[in-house]
């Protein structure tokens, strides 16, 4: 029988490992045993499902069920949104999205304070999709206006020419005999593509008024009037990514006469399931690719325009964009591209990498331990090892948010293009992260604004934008620059707080906060400086050469990061974050001599790892799968 307290201070009382167990295997077994212990088991709750333990807690935890908690982001709000409210009559509608976002904002609030997870992956992505739940609901339902506002690209079939159409790929409207268009095939081109009023747009689509800043205040500033026409009159020079030109374009296939792409916007008249699919698609795409409101690092997505009587093809659009995110058209290249440039290397990195971070103390229970280090790490000078564990510890971020990201959206393109359709094509699936180059000419607002992996940014950026389109905040100012970068940034650390929280051992979940509000200062100081020196001294930004700033640029990200990372990665080793077996079958473990002798098992993924079925008193809250 085991009893451990929830909270307890198990970080700051290291037994030794047996010589049966090495370091990292006893304190898996022992954060387990901690959640198990702490687990509800009022009224019999989950009694047949998880060990017998006596627990003497002071605070109960509760699992991390399927599909209970991802109804709050992605379930509820979709069925909202699918619900016409931009009328007059319907206006009541509107303002019950107010009850609606209290209702699950204390929903995410007691995920957050409640659930855990015995997988210490889950433990701590249970957190972070309660902490992303208060944050995207407020983006889909305050600080944006779908129904008004948004349209995304979508592909149909044209009959006999005419303006009755259905959706390729959607069975249940082509065999109800429903239109997919969620509007009135539009009047400005032979084939209805045009946007209505011919609103103005930058390369990502974004309508006047919804300002293209993220993280870094970056906006495309060469907006346009998009219309359809015969020929290429207005696309005489290919695009780049955010709506510059340069060259010349190449010749391009045509679309079939049976198909074309437009522009879906919502339609109330439409049939409910119709409505669903629109607005779950919204809610469910984070960083909006195939909308008109995608974010700004993407390339851009819109219809292609017509030649003669025919639609381009998609590969008409430009598929790099000014930041470096990338996209193909085939699912050939793609899956080649993603398995064998982007999963492949990224397992076979992070498996190394598991096996040098749980042969170190620092990672396994936190700085604060007083356990003997390994003779290498011992042998190094503090500096130098501090150093070296920050080196690790990012190698080891990118290589899981690689391996994760790009592993979800293969199984997209692989598995669930017969129910999503041409949501699982590759052209709506772009790279993962942006161009290190964005790093050398920006410095950190290139690093957070850019190069790194953008799947938060829309939420991130919208109540900026919202402080904007109605005048709270002036575009290019001190003031904008700082609320932009203060809003991020409290956001980022509230997501990263909520994942330390419900994660199983004792955290300082305060402390991640502190890295990312003190990078939001780091790019307001690297922003100012750089315009002092070039108007304080004789120096001229034309005039120095680009490896020098480039070298200068690299030298500040580098420093900044090395005095400011250290709360939130000193923070992942008392987390457990770094227990996580992030692979299954392990190469480097059993065929080389790293690692503890105890622990050199190729196969990595135990039961825990696994989920597992919760049956409690209420079928709707206590019971699901377990992650």
């Amino acid at each position: 029988m085991i009893s451990v307290p929830f909270r307890s201070s198990i970080a700051h009382h290291h037994q030794p490992a047996s010589p049966q167990m090495d370091l990292a295997s006893t304190y898996r077994a022992l954060h387990r045993a901690q959640y198990f212990a702490s687990l509800d088991t009022t009224s019999n709750h989950y009694t047949n499902s998880i060990p017998s333990v006596t627990t003497s807690t002071d605070k109960t935890s509760r699992p991390f069920l399927i599909p209970l908690y991802l109804c709050g982001v992605y379930i509820i709000p979709a069925i909202y949104l699918a619900i016409p409210h931009r009328s007059e009559q319907s206006k009541w509608i509107y303002v019950a999205r107010w009850p609606l976002l209290a209702g699950l904002t204390w929903f995410h609030v007691q995920m957050i304070l409640h659930v855990s997870s015995p997988n210490f992956a889950s433990a701590y992505a249970a957190g972070l999709l309660g902490a992303w739940g208060v944050i995207w609901n407020l983006t889909v339902l305050v600080w944006t206006r779908p129904q008004w506002d948004g349209k995304r690209v979508e592909v149909r079939r044209r009959m006999n020419n005419s303006n009755t159409v259905f959706s390729a790929g959607r069975r249940d409207e082509a065999a109800g005999g429903q239109s997919s268009s969620f509007g009135a095939i539009e009047s400005s081109g032979r084939n209805g593509i045009a946007s209505s009023a011919a609103r103005k747009r930058n390369g990502n689509g974004h309508s006047i008024g919804h300002a293209n800043g993220g993280v870094d205040g970056h906006t495309s500033e060469n907006e346009q009037t998009h219309k359809v026409q015969d020929g290429l009159d207005s696309r005489q020079r290919a695009q780049n990514g955010n709506g510059h030109y340069h060259g010349t374009a190449r010749p391009q296939p045509c679309l079939g006469d049976d198909f074309e792409y437009f522009w879906q916007e919502f339609q109330e008249d439409a049939p409910f399931w119709t409505r669903l699919n629109w607005s779950f698609d919204y809610v469910a795409q984070f960083r909006m690719t195939g909308w008109n409101c995608a974010i700004p690092s993407l390339p851009p997505y819109e219809p292609p325009l017509c030649k003669g009587s025919k639609q381009l093809s998609l590969d008409t659009l430009p598929n790099r964009s000014r930041d470096g995110y990338t996209r193909v058209t085939t699912r050939r290249t793609y899956i080649y591209r993603t398995l064998f440039l982007s999963i492949i290397p990224s397992y076979i990195l992070i498996d190394l990498l598991a096996v040098l971070l749980t042969h170190d103390p620092h990672f396994v229970v936190g700085p604060e331990h007083n356990l003997p280090l390994p003779q290498h790490l011992a042998a190094l000078h503090p500096a130098a090892r501090f150093l070296w564990r920050q080196v690790l510890s990012l190698l080891a971020i990118l290589s899981a948010l690689h391996l994760v990201l790009n592993f979800g959206q293969l199984c997209l393109c692989l598995f669930c293009r017969p129910l999503l359709g041409f949501r699982a094509e590759p052209w709506h699936l772009p790279s993962i992260m942006g161009s290190f180059t964005q790093v050398l000419d920006r410095g950190l607002s290139g690093f957070w604004g850019s190069w790194w992996h953008q799947t938060f940014r829309f939420g991130f950026s919208a109540p900026t934008k919202y402080l904007l389109r109605y005048g709270y905040i002036t575009k290019g100012t001190l003031a904008a620059d700082a609320a932009s970068f203060a809003i991020a940034f409290v956001q980022s650390g509230f997501l990263h707080a909520a994942g330390s929280y419900t994660t199983v051992p004792e955290s300082k979940w305060w402390m991640p906060p502190l890295t990312f509000l003190l990078s939001g200062v780091g790019m307001l100081l690297q922003q100012n400086l750089a315009r002092l020196l070039w108007s304080r001294t004789s120096l001229s930004r034309e005039a120095t050469p680009r490896w020098v700033r480039r070298a200068a640029n690299l030298v500040f990200v580098l420093a900044w990061l090395s005095l400011t990372a250290w709360p939130l990665l000193d923070d992942f080793g008392r987390a457990g974050l770094w227990l996580y077996e992030p692979v299954p079958v392990s190469l480097f473990r059993p065929l080389t001599k790293l690692g503890d002798l105890a622990d050199r098992r190729v196969w990595r993924w135990d039961h825990d790892f696994f989920p597992r079925w919760y049956r409690g008193r209420s079928l709707l809250w206590d019971t699901g799968l377990g992650v």
